[in-house]
């Protein structure tokens, strides 16, 4: 769309977000990195490109190979992200820092490499660019994976995302079966948006009949839906609905300020011609103050999730059960691991947990028995929102003395 057509609203985004490029100066011009952000080749194969890839909780991990290396190396498919590179990865490649890139924190330090880089995915690639370079282990916990791929690489391809067959599929086009369910409705196609420099998919959408707003296709997601901190009021005014606060840390993005998080039931949510009615929604701070909503796994694993990011089109093909929650039953516990420690960090106001009297910052040493320490973080993360289960034991330390507690698992929301 040209410039001078674009609607008001499109025009100042895109005029905040050269802004923004506009600060990125720490020891390079403007225009140097504002050219090596557009950079790109894309080698598209005779036929598109089929990438199985595994799933680690909603994390999509696909393999990638870096310049000529045969080695394959595991990344995060991450639509809401940058590509980037850890930087023990890219010492081990050879690929040392280059211009510096301005962070919200300043213990994180992040620069694009010193030379561009060729990431191959099958038999697609993506000559010529310069990722992220930064410490991921730290920012993000992250040690199964040696980086992102984010929509800065995609957006030079259509790429399909199947969670059902697992599959990641990157061509010039549309696929066949894709063209085929437009010709005969039964897909829909909607118009996406996105802002430079980060290319991100967006899609308008409207909250409770009467907000509008735009979602980001946001891979990287566990969630069904979260809102930014902007929209509390107006969202829970507007619907008229009660809403749930965190007390401690209930859910957080890497370079946010506030822990305020709260969890709600939306009344209604419609992008295109999909229509959810009474779904459970987190809201909390966003990376960037980031005005739109993030639209996680829950959602997308419902649909064949086509990204035609060259003519800026998206497909939503419905696959398997359409079905979606309207309740969250849960303990509303959320624990920590740290340093061979595992806290409480944080519940939900009125959940089992704050019911059972647990403080935040207080240690568990055991759950049903077994030694805290011992389960990992999916398995922590599962265990609390498994509504097979009737209750959990804990064993926890406070005063110096052990307490067992049990928290049953239950609706969040009123029925």
């Amino acid at each position: 769309m040209p410039f001078s057509f674009m609607p008001k609203r499109i025009k100042r985004r895109i005029w905040l977000a050269l802004i923004a490029a506009l600060l990125l100066v720490a020891s390079c011009t403007v225009i140097s990195i504002i050219g090596k952000f557009r950079q790109g080749e894309p080698v598209f194969p005779p036929e598109d490109s089929r990438i199985a890839f595994t799933l680690d909780g909603h994390k999509i991990l696909v393999p990638v190979r870096i310049n000529d290396s045969s080695r394959e190396q595991v990344f995060i498919l991450d639509t809401g992200a940058m590509t980037a590179l850890d930087m023990r990865l890219a010492d081990g490649l050879g690929l040392g820092p280059g211009q510096a890139l301005p962070t919200p924190n300043d213990t994180v330090k992040a620069y694009l490499t010193e030379r561009p880089v060729t990431i191959g995915l099958g038999e697609a690639a993506l000559r010529n660019l310069f990722p992220v370079r930064f410490d991921l282990s730290e920012t993000f916990r992250m040690t199964e994976a040696g980086g992102f791929i984010g929509s800065n690489l995609l957006r030079h391809f259509c790429a399909t995302i199947d969670y059902a067959k697992r599959e990641l599929t990157l061509g010039r086009s549309w696929p066949g079966e894709i063209a085929e369910g437009l010709e005969d409705g039964s897909q829909e196609l909607l118009e996406m948006g996105s802002r430079f420099p980060l290319y991100f998919p967006l899609l308008e959408c409207t909250l409770n009949d009467s907000l509008r707003a735009q979602a980001m296709i946001d891979t990287g997601s566990p969630f069904l839906l979260v809102l930014p901190l902007s929209l509390l009021e107006p969202v829970a005014l507007a619907g008229e609905v009660p809403f749930l606060k965190a007390e401690g840390v209930m859910v957080k993005w890497p370079f946010t300020d506030s822990d305020d998080s709260y969890l709600l039931r939306l009344s209604s949510f419609q992008l295109g011609e999909h229509v959810l009615w009474d779904i459970p929604v987190l809201i909390a701070d966003l990376p960037s103050g980031s005005d739109h909503l993030l639209l996680g796994r829950d959602f997308l694993e419902k649909f064949i999730v086509s990204l035609n990011y060259p003519d800026r089109e998206v497909v939503l093909a419905a696959s398997g059960d359409q079905e979606f929650p309207h309740n969250i039953t849960s303990t509303g516990l959320k624990l920590r691991q740290e340093e061979g420690r595992t806290t409480v960090r944080g519940f939900w106001a009125g959940s089992p947990a704050a019911e059972a009297g647990l403080r935040v910052g207080e240690e568990v040493l055991r759950i049903d028995g077994r030694a805290a320490a011992s389960f990992s973080r999916r398995e922590l993360s599962d265990l609390f929102k498994d509504s097979t289960r009737g209750s959990i034991e804990l064993e926890l330390l406070r005063g110096g003395d052990s307490l067992e507690v049990e928290i049953p698992l239950r609706p969040l929301f009123p029925r």
